[in-house]
């Protein structure tokens, strides 16, 4: 199998299928999300997604070991809902684990359905709840519903721990969409840490 060729025509299709969702809303911003991503971290046989690692801490920036012994400390990511987090561009490591953080600031309280596009193995917590999780690689070949979340009034925080064993890559678009079918934007997202509290409505994740 020709790992580049899936990998380059996968890329094509998630920004595509996400374009359809995003461009299809009369949306003013562009849903960006800011990420501090740490990785790759140890998974041989998925062992990252056996046990917490330190970095899921959270308000975590001290360096850790990567896949191979040596230092890795955050990085800074933006993605929209039309550009992800992809993973595999970090680092040439095959199988590592990435932990990436961010923080987004909602004007209310609202129930709102998350969306991905997955491939590798993927666990999605807000606001230290899971919202969604697979410990095997998966790739969905389009934008998906995965969970239904409350978004508290102020800050928020989202956590997506990512990874691959049977893939040779991993990546991860997510928007979040709200009642009315809207991709959500009027939102602020940092990746420096923030207080936020803990789920009291907790995640429903969905079956994809």
């Amino acid at each position: 199998m020709n790992f580049h060729l899936v990998r380059r025509l996968l890329t094509g299709l998630l920004v595509l299928t996400s374009a359809v969702v995003l461009y299809s809303k009369e949306n003013d911003q562009d849903g960006t999300l800011h990420w501090r991503v740490i990785g790759p971290l140890e998974n041989y046989s998925g062992s990252a997604f056996a046990r917490k690692h330190p970095a899921e801490r959270p308000y975590d920036t001290l360096s850790h070991k990567n896949a191979r012994g040596g230092s890795i400390t955050w990085r800074e990511w933006s993605s929209t809902p039309t550009d992800g987090l992809p993973f595999y561009e970090f680092s040439p490591e095959r199988h590592g684990a990435y932990i990436a953080n961010t923080f987004v600031e909602s004007s209310d309280r609202q129930r709102v359905t998350m969306h991905a596009v997955i491939a590798g193995s993927i666990e999605i917590y807000v606001n230290d709840s899971l919202a969604f999780g697979t410990a095997t690689d998966i790739t969905t070949f389009g934008i998906v519903p995965v969970s239904v979340v409350t978004l508290e009034k102020g800050w928020n925080r989202i956590v997506i721990k990512a990874g691959n064993t049977e893939l040779p890559f991993c990546m991860v678009v997510l928007c979040m969409v709200d009642a009315s079918g809207k991709v959500l934007t009027d939102f602020a997202s940092v990746s420096e840490p923030r207080l936020y509290p803990k789920q009291t409505l907790r995640p429903e994740p969905l079956t994809i």
